[in-house]
């Protein structure tokens, strides 16, 4: 109800959690969602795209072709659109005060509004140790769906394939194929890699620890090293 009334954009429900328009290529999704129910309370987050770059969020939700066979959740891909291409006026400051409009008019009660800022959350009890859990690496990480990966590449020393499986957030096994002529320098690889969070830091302990087995070869371990940072998105 506020965009059709204040910017004349007419949305529509889908599913639980989106909004979109519709258009002659079909429905466009501008709004996700994310709730919850507890006995006393609701708790509601919501996304609205006005004028994103498209091209960037693209980039970041698209994994790289040679990533993963997961054995965890696959995304549903969904045709995304700005609010702006619709109303090229619709702006944040506008947008807020009118959903804010409608929600109370829907429900029939208004409520002072309270802005969150860092400076009126520093008093809550509890906030900064919750704060600190959220951004550990056990909580990002620690509990990702197990996976599987294969990487493939040509290096300046060869031919490698590379298989993970990553449990937990770690790397609990790799198998290493290559056509190189250093035999003894695969299996270094290999078993460096083994039991490291994986993670770029993951992969640069690996490479710290092969090239303590095998300093003569740090050309090659810092190329392979070089190459699988590139390939991980944490």
């Amino acid at each position: 109800n506020a965009l059709e009334k204040a910017f004349g954009i007419k949305g529509e429900a889908s599913g639980r959690n989106d909004l979109i328009v519709k258009d002659a290529d079909g429905d466009k999704k501008f709004s996700g969602s994310a709730f919850r129910e507890t006995r006393d309370r609701a708790f509601h987050h919501g996304t609205v795209l006005m004028s994103v770059d498209l091209s960037k969020l693209s980039q970041y939700l698209t994994p790289h072709p040679k990533k993963m066979l997961s054995k965890g959740r696959t995304s549903v891909r969904s045709r995304v659109m700005n609010l702006e291409e619709i109303s090229p006026g619709i702006r944040h400051e506008v947008l807020c005060p009118a959903i804010i409009e409608s929600f109370c008019a829907h429900y029939g009660a208004t409520a002072e509004i309270e802005h969150l800022t860092p400076e009126n959350l520093a008093h809550l009890p509890g906030l900064q140790q919750r704060y600190e859990e959220l951004k550990s690496w056990e909580w990002r990480f620690g509990h990702s769906p197990n996976f599987q990966q294969q990487l493939t590449e040509y290096l300046s020393w060869g031919f490698v394939d590379v298989f993970l499986d990553s449990e937990h957030g770690k790397i609990s096994r790799v198998e290493v194929y290559s056509d190189s002529l250093f035999p003894q320098l695969i299996d270094v690889l290999r078993t460096s890699l083994e039991g490291q969070v994986y993670s770029k830091l993951g992969i640069d302990g690996a490479a710290a620890k092969a090239l303590e087995d095998l300093p003569e070869h740090s050309h090659e371990i810092g190329e392979f090293a070089a190459w699988l940072r590139e390939q991980l998105e944490v």
